[in-house]
């Protein structure tokens, strides 16, 4: 879960998007907070993806998004 996403142009850096659950769920994002990354969510996530479509991103410098050059 959260193995495989897209990177979006945000800025000067790439931020990685992840999805899981259900496509016709209700939608919930999942922010992680310092020093963590999405696959921090995949616990939460098995309870769930069955009736909720999930998006995990990795914020600026963490997981598989790049730092970019601002401060």
């Amino acid at each position: 879960m959260f193995d495989t996403g897209k990177f979006v142009s945000v800025g000067d850096t790439n931020l990685f998007v992840s999805e899981a659950g259900n496509p016709k769920g209700i939608v919930i994002i999942l922010l992680h907070g310092g020093l963590q990354s999405r696959l921090d969510f995949i616990p939460l996530a098995k309870y769930l993806a069955e009736d909720y479509r999930l998006i995990a991103i990795d914020t600026r410098g963490h997981g598989r998004s790049g730092i970019g050059t601002a401060p």
